[in-house]
């Protein structure tokens, strides 16, 4: 299940600004720099649904994967610290239930430690974070073009000079298209 919650467009809280080292996302959540997922968050949610595992709570166990801190993550985040961390596990800063995106961006690792160690307590075995895969773009070779039509073989040897002329624009034309494929100009 994916965040379905957003802090911009209409009806939202306004964009707020992400913490240094993370990343505004189209829909105004928080994930990595350059909009992808960030590992703090992949972990702080695999963490909260092994709580809803533990728990039997299933808003915890709702929390979607996606590396991205959203509405459902803050809001689980809040739930966890309230109703299933104990006030010796954790400062009662995280405790308070109004935690924003921006302070659990912040706060994601610490977090998912506090929480992953709730999981321990409570006889559970917090789950690695799913590997995260990143593809490279797929870059797609120019379209091959015919430089030159096909040419006629020399009728004579008194055409040599022309057919060097014809030899050298050959290679010029193709030393161009090698560059132009390489990327380079």
């Amino acid at each position: 299940m994916a965040e379905v919650f957003t802090i911009s467009g209409s009806g939202g809280f306004g964009a707020a600004a992400c913490p240094a080292g993370w990343g505004v996302t189209p829909k105004g959540n928080c994930g990595a720099v350059g909009g992808g997922p960030a590992s703090a968050a992949t972990n702080l949610q695999v963490t909260l649904r092994a709580l809803g595992v533990v728990t039997g709570d299933s808003v915890l166990k709702a929390v979607g994967v996606d590396g991205y801190i959203g509405g459902n993550t803050v809001g689980g985040v809040n739930r966890a610290m309230t109703k299933h961390v104990g006030p010796g596990q954790a400062a009662a800063r995280f405790r308070t239930g109004t935690m924003t995106q921006v302070q659990v961006a912040n706060e994601a690792t610490t977090l998912a430690t506090i929480i992953g160690s709730e999981v321990i307590r409570r006889g559970g075995v917090p789950p690695s974070a799913p590997p995260l895969v990143i593809r490279p773009p797929v870059v797609k070779p120019p379209p091959m073009v015919d430089v030159l039509p096909p040419l006629p073989p020399p009728s004579s040897g008194s055409s040599a000079a022309a057919w060097a002329l014809v030899g050298i624009c050959v290679l010029a034309v193709g030393t161009g298209v090698y560059f132009m494929a390489d990327g380079r100009r």
